[in-house]
């Protein structure tokens, strides 16, 4: 039997970036990452993304990548 889930709250992450092209560039790799490790394990990859300017910002350094393979999206 695994270990109940903590109730012990986790410090936020925070990563600052100078310009929008630097998070653009960093997002980008960390999303195609998360690709990566979710295929190994299942035939699709899901994200779920927040609206406002995100998927701007995340779109500009992703769409057009080339190896992204959509088919699995």
């Amino acid at each position: 039997m695994s270990a109940p889930p903590s109730k012990e709250a986790t410090a936020p992450v925070l990563f600052g970036f100078p310009t929008t092209d630097n998070l653009s560039q960093a997002l980008a790799t960390f999303v195609l990452k998360a690709q990566d490790e979710a295929l190994k394990k299942q035939p699709t990859f899901r994200i779920a993304i927040s609206g406002g300017s995100l998927p701007k910002v995340l779109g500009k350094d992703l769409i057009g990548r080339d190896g992204v393979p959509w088919d699995k999206w």
